[in-house]
């Protein structure tokens, strides 16, 4: 394949609000929670779990111990099994209301700290850092037992508040199998986990690793009468502010000037998004198609046709490859990417 190389251009991105995690309305049974709770029972969902606490009740939520106070000490594995409140229960929805664990380690990997979830037919990957107003769905079997979500903390200082919402097999909520992630509006951001950990600045380079090692899952959007593609940009409208970096090594490139981004398959093979039929323009203004976006920048727009409309995330196991100087990689941050929907 062609080597397919490009350089953001200074153009205006769509103005956007910023949506990650409203993946669904907040009618979704007990995703709203009070927070004032008097003269309740353990059968009242409003009433949070903790450490090595259970519930069969939907709409639930479990928090570190403390909250909202962050945790004094470290708490080990701190498990919140979740049991299905009737037999026909296809989803499991988390809501990271509040999450804030310790940083992976300058490999990408959630060494200290980690979120572990099992039980699910989704495969999960272990998330760390900041990720406070993230999703994600679980699918599970009807007849699935349980799901345990662990949360395991090394060292003081850990925060979390996640929503539990059960979601039935025949609700018009309840997300395409195999996607972790799920966005039901026509317009919204979409942002690689722990991607809030890191402060931008076109004029400031990374300095530390918070893209997340060993990740791989699908970020799904509902197609909508009358919109027929999606158009995904950088959130970003600074051409060259680092908020895209997948692979390679932002900090080397001056500050302010141009970021280099790869398209296609032959260049992005470790760590990369795909956008299954995207199409972008390239320097000479040619419509290139490609289904993979890595290195330092994302191009100034990829559109894609294809339905049901996805985004994938993939990282590999680490940041460095000695083996392959070509492959060493600088502190990344993972990705920030608006999507609008296209009328036909």
């Amino acid at each position: 394949m062609t080597r397919m190389k490009y350089y953001s251009c200074a153009i205006a991105c769509w103005a956007l609000l910023a949506v990650v995690g409203r993946a669904t309305p907040a009618k979704i049974e007990g995703l709203e929670q009070t927070q004032e709770i008097d003269d309740v029972d353990d059968r009242d969902p409003r009433l949070p779990r903790t450490c090595e606490l259970s519930t069969d009740i939907n709409g639930t939520s479990f928090q570190n111990p403390g909250y909202p106070s962050a945790t004094s000490i470290p708490t080990g594995a701190c498990r919140h099994k979740v049991y299905p409140v009737n037999d026909n229960i296809c989803q499991i929805r988390l809501d990271l209301k509040d999450f804030i664990l310790a940083q992976p380690n300058a490999e990408g990997v959630c060494a200290a700290d980690f979120m572990q979830i099992s039980g699910a037919m989704t495969k999960i990957p272990q998330i760390c850092g900041v990720n406070s107003g993230q999703h994600l769905y679980l699918d599970v079997t009807p007849d699935f037992g349980s799901v345990t979500i662990n949360v395991d903390t090394s060292a003081p200082g850990a925060k979390w508040s996640i929503s539990v919402a059960q979601i039935e097999c025949n609700s018009q909520y309840r997300a395409p199998a195999g996607c972790l992630q799920y966005f039901t509006n026509t317009y919204g951001t979409i942002k690689s986990f722990n991607y809030d950990a890191t402060n931008f600045s076109p004029y400031t380079p990374p300095t530390a690793t918070t893209q997340l090692a060993n990740q791989a899952y699908g970020v799904c959007i509902k197609p909508q009468s009358g919109f027929c593609s999606v158009a995904y940009t950088k959130t970003s409208v600074v051409a060259n502010d680092y908020t895209f970096s997948m692979t390679g090594d932002a900090s080397i490139f001056p500050p302010g000037g141009p970021l280099p981004g790869y398209a296609g398959s032959a260049d992005c093979t470790t760590d990369y998004v795909m956008i299954p039929g995207g199409t972008l323009m390239d320097t000479n203004y040619a419509v290139i198609s490609a289904d993979r976006y890595c290195g330092t920048n994302f191009p100034s727009k990829v559109e894609s046709s294809i339905q049901p409309f996805a985004l994938y995330v993939v990282t590999d196991d680490t940041e460095t490859n000695y083996a392959d100087t070509a492959l060493l990689d600088g502190p990344n941050v993972g990705f920030s990417i608006d999507y609008r929907m296209q009328s036909c």
